[in-house]
């Protein structure tokens, strides 16, 4: 089951077994109503192989309100053009109604958010340098974002858009062979000085911020 909404939405209550595909506004336009390659869909390496090998006979995807067949253009358009081409075989249903539907008639088969539960999931992370270097191996937060997909989103070929949170996970970078980060915000450290090559623009992270002024430097090391 794929449930294509937002994923605030879909950490509150979902379907039991349920996986989210939450995709951003640059993927949908890049879809232009297609399809995109299967790792935006399905980032679990596990689940992509199941579907792969013939494991999964039949997928569901919903959304809040789906119609028989799919909007143009809509997200659950879009994951059900990306398996239809990747999945030949595979039978693939769009869950008429959606989920509210489905959660006014069979509740128990859906997750309910436990009150004063957190979305978040505190990842430690050991800084490779104890002694900050300069004023910017600052701790910043590291916290799964609740809008996170799992790994950094590929936004481009070889360009991945990604948190701090993936940023302070090596294991993520090197999956990816990420090899260069480029920190936009006031306080997020370097931590992997030694492995990784860091470029550093100090921006607040607010809506009135001058990030024009920055982007030819940013466009140059991304370009290096």
């Amino acid at each position: 089951i794929l449930d294509c909404r937002p994923f605030l939405s879909f950490s509150a209550s979902h379907v039991h077994g349920s996986l989210s595909v939450s995709l951003n506004s640059l993927l949908v336009r890049r879809a232009r109503g297609g399809s995109l390659p299967l790792h935006f869909i399905i980032p679990d390496e596990k689940a992509r192989a199941r579907l792969r090998e013939g494991r999964v006979a039949t997928v569901v995807i919903l959304d809040e309100r789906s119609p028989q067949r799919g909007t143009k253009g809509s997200i659950a358009q879009i994951v059900f053009n990306t398996l239809t081409s990747a999945s030949p075989r595979v039978k693939i249903y769009l869950l008429k109604g959606g989920y509210e539907d489905f959660r006014s008639q069979y509740p128990e088969c859906c997750t309910e958010l436990t009150p004063g539960m957190n979305y978040t999931s505190v990842q430690e992370v050991k800084e490779t340098d104890a002694s900050p270097t300069n004023q910017h191996d600052k701790p910043c937060s590291n916290h799964r974002p609740v809008y996170d997909q799992g790994k950094p989103v590929e936004i481009l070929p070889f360009l991945y858009l990604g948190s701090a949170y993936h940023a302070s996970r090596p294991d993520f970078l090197d999956d990816l062979h990420i090899t260069a980060l480029l920190n936009v915000s006031r306080d997020c450290a370097e931590y992997f000085k030694s492995k990784y090559h860091y470029k550093f623009i100090p921006v607040e992270d607010t809506a009135t911020a001058d990030m024009s002024s920055h982007f030819q430097e940013a466009i140059d090391f991304i370009g290096m």
